[in-house]
């Protein structure tokens, strides 16, 4: 990655590479931007082993939209960043952050083009 990101949302079962590798990556590498694991992974090894990899947080699917929203803006604020607009966006995910509502759409992985 060579731009940082104010929070990462990251599955991980993915078809490339897991999300265990890509947490691991990114903290050897000194990224420090807080990572949320959102999976259907939801033993406590799964999330134990999640945190320990140095994920900030960890929330099983299927979940409540609210809680999501919740959890993302208690690690925004610990980074210390700050939402200045109410509208949220991140590829393919939009967020009204005064009306929560989500939009998800799958785009074509590099790999499927």
């Amino acid at each position: 990655m060579t731009s940082d990101y104010d929070l990462l949302i990251l599955d991980i079962m993915l078809p490339d590479v897991n999300g265990w590798d890509i947490v691991r990556m990114l903290r050897t590498a000194g990224k420090g931007m807080p990572i949320l694991l959102l999976t259907a992974l939801g033993t406590i090894e799964h999330r134990v082993k999640g945190l320990e990899l140095g994920a900030d947080d960890y929330l099983v699917k299927p979940f409540a939209f609210a809680e999501l929203l919740a959890r993302v803006r208690t690690l925004l604020r610990r980074g210390a960043a700050v939402i200045v607009e109410s509208q949220f966006q991140a590829a393919d995910l939009s967020v009204d952050l005064v009306q929560p509502q989500g939009d998800a759409r799958r785009h074509p992985h590099h790999s499927d083009q």
